[in-house]
């Protein structure tokens, strides 16, 4: 399972990984950073934080929701 699947757009609108578009903008819902869609052929789709993010994880965001 892919880790974060859902990310906020510019407006703080939650967005499912399914309706992202490359080259929008995403922020993280756990840490607020930046995130970039992966949408390969190989692997599932999914959200990451366009720089390495220490201080989030999948755990502290699933426990919020």
């Amino acid at each position: 399972m892919a880790e974060f699947t859902i990310a906020f757009d510019k407006y703080y609108q939650e967005v499912s990984i399914d309706d992202a578009q490359k080259g929008q903008e995403f922020i993280c819902c756990n840490c607020n950073q930046p995130m970039i869609p992966v949408q390969g052929q190989e692997r599932e789709w999914h959200f990451r934080h366009k720089e390495v993010s220490s201080n989030c994880n999948h755990d502290q965001w699933l426990h919020k929701k």
